[in-house]
């Protein structure tokens, strides 16, 4: 009898063991193939939602890149590059749970560890690419997030006159008279460093096709300085960290967000080891607003061997909210944010 019973509680133990051990899922398995053109979307959707319901999965993205396109994020990108929500979206799409594509959501997930070294997420519409609501234990290491129609333009002044000035876009894409110039940056090439006085709203003259033309007075030592122009204010960020704790994100890159890089909010335990929020290389713009910001965390927030250039707001903001005493009820107190712009996270 005891041998028998020595036997039940090895197999046990060993049936417990190899439950915990981590399943490997490559993205080619199912489709998703870099640098071959082909929308990836579907095959790296499904490949969340192995990670979903299988915790202790280690998803390999090989290097190279990857279409990442949604239609609603396409058609915002559309609305707002046309200015049919006026000059600036973000009255309207900043705003407390306006609804919003998200790239690859992976709400739930546990236990995750996402080998990406060399791969890169390119991003066809506005839209929050990663998502992390309620996750525990998630790693990200080495993937990139871009865009292929960046949220800004950039390229070069070219005439500088008394009260106007003249600049040479990069953009593949048409630019027009409708297109929202929200805030121009300029950047000093001798010196290697952003000018100090940025220029918002910026009025546009005359648009003949990469050129356009700005009544806008700016220092004629400006001639030849590389400038760059956002089209959107805040959105949603690159990555969400919400309601989550324990996330990695190791040798991370984002070179384009209408919006923030990161935000994290009621989350625990975030570390960031090299990340980059940079510009791609011919660009000098990154994320349109803050690299990274954080609100209403606990734990330990790290940064360990980061990197900033080009983003258009902070670097990183780490703060709590004021909150209101909406109802009282004996011992118990109800509280909400009243404030107008919400929380950073907008959820």
């Amino acid at each position: 009898m005891l041998k028998k019973y020595i036997l039940f509680a090895a197999l046990t133990a060993l049936c417990g063991t190899v439950s915990l051990q981590a399943e490997t899922l490559n993205v080619a398995n199912l489709g998703a193939l870099p640098d071959d053109g082909i929308d990836d979307t579907e095959a790296l959707r499904k490949a969340v939602q192995f990670c979903k319901e299988n915790p202790n999965t280690v998803l390999e993205i090989p290097a190279g890149i990857y279409r990442l396109r949604d239609e609603a994020a396409v058609q915002l990108e559309q609305d707002a590059m046309s200015s049919k929500m006026g000059r600036s979206t973000e009255p309207i799409i900043y705003t407390a749970y306006y609804p919003y594509a998200k790239g690859l959501d992976f709400t739930g997930t546990k236990n995750l560890t996402i080998e990406a070294k060399g791969a890169t997420l390119m991003c066809e519409g506005w839209m929050e690419p990663i998502s992390l609501d309620n996750c525990e234990n998630i790693t990200i290491k080495g993937l990139t997030i871009d865009y292929k129609n960046k949220p800004f333009s950039d390229g070069e002044i070219t005439t500088v006159e008394d009260e106007a000035f003249e600049a040479v876009f990069n953009d593949e894409r048409e630019l027009t008279e409708k297109t929202p110039f929200l805030r121009a940056i300029f950047w000093q090439k001798d010196e290697d460093r952003m000018w100090p006085h940025p220029v918002y709203f910026p009025e546009i003259e005359k648009v003949e096709g990469k050129k356009v033309r700005f009544k806008t007075k700016i220092d004629k030592s400006l001639l030849g300085a590389g400038i760059g122009v956002i089209h959107s204010f805040h959105f949603r960020p690159a990555i969400l960290i919400l309601r989550s704790s324990q996330v990695t994100l190791n040798d991370v890159t984002i070179h384009a967000q209408p919006g923030m890089g990161i935000v994290g909010f009621l989350s625990r335990d975030i570390t960031m080891n090299r990340l980059s929020v940079v510009p791609s290389e011919g660009h000098i713009l990154s994320s349109n607003t803050d690299a990274t910001h954080f609100a209403s965390c606990s734990g330990t927030i790290r940064f360990d061997g980061c990197k900033f250039q080009g983003h258009q707001d902070d670097a990183t903001n780490v703060h709590g909210y004021y909150q209101t005493i909406m109802e009282v009820n004996g011992e118990k107190a109800r509280l909400g944010i009243t404030h107008q712009a919400f929380t950073h996270a907008q959820v």
